[in-house]
């Protein structure tokens, strides 16, 4: 960042020396000369830093700012929390087309090293639940799993389903 400071501070001189030897000489080809060097003096100095690129590779780092971006943990952990309700509420409304209403999920989550999200499992209790199933014989609990592992897009054994 001081290099782009020091770079802009020489380009401004350079333009205001340029415009005061500019008033004070007179008209003529003298003049004319030194417009042209200080003209050559200012081209030279916009085009430095691409000769600097050039001679001595580029890097990023001669850009950047002097504090390192820092990872925003609380909000990573609040992305996570507000994904996991939301799938927790699919999840629901999954249980409410099979029938089953109060019934208690928890949605348990991992975010890696990568800040990607995955669902680790699911855990359903269904003993405060109301089921309100049409079916006479009806394996509530494995099409629990079946429709859950599917919508979570994990196994059928990482959804645990409780009575």
């Amino acid at each position: 960042m001081e290099g782009i400071k020091g770079w802009v501070i020489t380009i401004c001189a350079v333009v205001l020396l340029t415009t005061i030897i500019t008033i004070l000489v007179p008209n003529g080809r003298t003049s004319f000369v030194i417009k042209g060097v200080f003209s050559l003096l200012t081209t030279l100095i916009i085009i430095s830093p691409i000769c600097h690129v050039v001679n001595n590779g580029f890097s990023f780092n001669d850009f950047t700012l002097e504090n390192p971006i820092e990872i925003q943990y609380d909000f990573v952990d609040y992305i996570g929390t507000k994904r996991a309700e939301e799938y927790k509420n699919g999840c629901e409304k999954i249980l409410v087309e099979l029938g089953v209403t109060k019934a208690e999920i928890e949605i348990n989550y991992l975010i890696d090293e990568n800040y990607n999200f995955s669902i680790k499992n699911a855990i359903v209790n269904l003993k405060s639940a109301v089921i309100n199933s049409n079916s006479a014989h009806i394996d509530i609990i494995k099409d629990v799993k079946k429709s859950l592992s599917r919508y979570l897009s994990i196994t059928e054994s990482e959804v645990d389903v409780y009575e």
